[in-house]
């Protein structure tokens, strides 16, 4: 999801980080997993690609957002 910051609703005054950004992006991501292990995804490893900008995600993710079964 991407949209501009204040429509989002969410409080990013915890970081500066978010400070010079006018617009956020929200990943909505559903895993199946189809073995008989345990897979873990962690939502701030990992990089996106916008246009012709990648963004580690670890540089911006909300520090201490968890959700969802370890």
């Amino acid at each position: 999801m991407i949209a501009r910051k204040e429509a989002e609703g969410q409080d990013f005054s915890k970081s500066k980080l978010f400070d010079d950004k006018p617009v956020v992006v929200e990943l909505l991501v559903r895993i199946k997993n189809t073995t008989d292990k345990t897979v873990r995804v962690y939502a701030d490893q990992g990089t996106v690609a916008i246009n012709d900008e990648q963004i580690k995600l670890a540089d911006y993710s909300m520090s201490g957002t968890r959700f969802g079964d370890d």
